[in-house]
């Protein structure tokens, strides 16, 4: 995705086409109860990373996720990895640039519990470059935009299955796209048409009539 710096002090960016303001995610995550700071950044990879803080060992990740996404539009929840601490400025600031990388690998993923959302999977992870794909995020956050989900229906549809676009970039979750997902109906033989397109034309002769 095309990642754009505004050059504002909320850490406005504009993100795959969408303006996104960095402070209103962090607004999200701390309220939710037990996360005690939080910080949001774009990855090189295009992902927004929120970093928090908590005071309780039961909010994981999954918790902020969840209970933040209320706030937010789908494409505005960010990856969360909980720190014990954000790495400050001398100035007392957020140092973002002392944040930790994070790579596939650091993320909680859900993987596919049914055969749809193991085919969706494939397919995005196809075309986004054979990426860790988490069923938990929707297509946009995953990294897609409109012309890779254009792809992306391609790739279903050389599997057989259909899916529309709007369901795709505005499921919630890759989870939810997947029980979008319909089976291709057959395409009517050709066998027929070509047969009659092939049938041998018969010649008769001046003196011949067919009745």
């Amino acid at each position: 995705g095309t990642l754009e710096y505004l050059g504002r002090t909320d850490f406005q960016v504009k993100l795959r086409g969408l303006r996104i303001e960095l402070g209103e995610i962090e607004s999200a995550m701390l309220s939710v109860e037990g996360v005690m700071s939080a910080v949001v950044i774009v990855d090189d990879a295009s992902r927004l990373i929120g970093y928090v803080t908590t005071n309780d060992r039961e909010v994981t990740e999954s918790v902020v996720v969840e209970r933040s996404s209320d706030k937010l539009p789908h494409y505005m929840v960010p990856r969360v990895v909980i720190l014990s601490e954000l790495p400050r400025l001398s100035s007392g600031k957020v140092d973002r640039s002392s944040l930790p990388v994070l790579s596939d690998n650091d993320v909680q993923v859900r993987g596919p519990s049914t055969d749809m959302e193991r085919l969706l999977v494939e397919a995005v992870s196809e075309i986004l470059g054979h990426v860790v794909v988490d069923l938990d995020s929707s297509f946009l956050s995953a990294g897609g935009d409109s012309l890779i989900a254009i792809r992306v229906i391609s790739a279903l549809r050389r599997r057989d299955l259909e899916l529309s676009t709007t369901d795709l970039v505005l499921a919630p979750s890759l989870a939810s796209a997947a029980t979008h997902l319909v089976v291709s109906r057959p395409k009517p033989s050709s066998v027929a048409s070509s047969a009659k397109r092939s049938r041998p034309m018969i010649e008769l002769d001046e003196d011949e009539e067919l009745f």
